[in-house]
């Protein structure tokens, strides 16, 4: 999970002014016994990441998160603000997206997504699309939270269009994977549930129930607690 979503603080401040509180937070997570992969964000809004590569957090599993709207490029391109960090460390695309409302502060009326569809297969980023949402911004469901947006048409065709076998590994992966995507929107539960801790396992539970509007099948699993 990430140590803390866009730290909203003005553009002069850099990763010196927040990496010690993010090696503080990384020290908290390892001293419960967690060694699961962490992302820590940069500054401004978590786009910008340079300074990170030569003073990178102390530990293991550590990846950077990495969020990009149109309105960033204007004030610092995409590559001087990735500084280079892919080549050294993983970095996962948290949030990314746009809108085609012109009074939406997401609009672009460049080719930003299949320009930033693009910078991610070149810079080989990992990335997830922000927001599965039918009013927050992006959004890539439309107020019914049935149909898909522009932006989330355009997510999906991305993900139809990436080399599962070159991504995953194989075929024998992605079955595998695609198994255990089923598995969980199926019954809630995956070898990961096993590792949560009780207030985690509360949350996946209330969550599940919410979006599926029943309780988890395999409730031995998550037995720990009570509803």
């Amino acid at each position: 999970f990430e140590f803390w979503n866009e730290p909203a603080d003005p553009k002069n401040n850099n990763w010196q002014d927040l990496r010690p509180y993010m090696q503080r937070l990384y020290e908290i997570i390892r001293s419960q016994g967690a060694s699961h992969v962490v992302t820590a964000p940069g500054v401004w809004w978590t786009y910008d990441l340079r300074g990170i590569k030569n003073q990178p957090l102390s530990g293991e599993n550590i990846a950077y998160a990495w969020h990009n709207y149109p309105a960033n490029g204007q004030y610092l391109t995409w590559s001087q603000a990735l500084d280079g960090l892919n080549e050294k460390y993983p970095i996962i695309v948290t949030e990314w997206g746009y809108e085609t409302d012109p009074s939406s502060n997401y609009f672009t009326k460049t080719n930003y997504a299949e320009n930033f569809k693009q910078f991610i297969l070149d810079k080989g980023l990992h990335f997830t699309a922000w927001c599965w949402h039918g009013s927050w911004k992006p959004r890539l469901l439309q107020s019914d939270w049935e149909i898909l947006t522009d932006y989330g048409k355009f997510v999906k065709i991305f993900l139809a269009e990436l080399d599962i076998k070159k991504q995953f590994g194989g075929v024998d992966n992605k079955t595998k994977i695609s198994v255990q995507v089923d598995d969980f929107i199926k019954d809630g539960v995956d070898a990961n549930s096993n590792n949560l801790g009780e207030g985690e396992r509360a949350a996946v539970v209330f969550s599940f129930n919410r979006a599926f509007v029943r309780m988890l099948q395999y409730q031995i699993y998550l037995s720990v607690f009570v509803i």
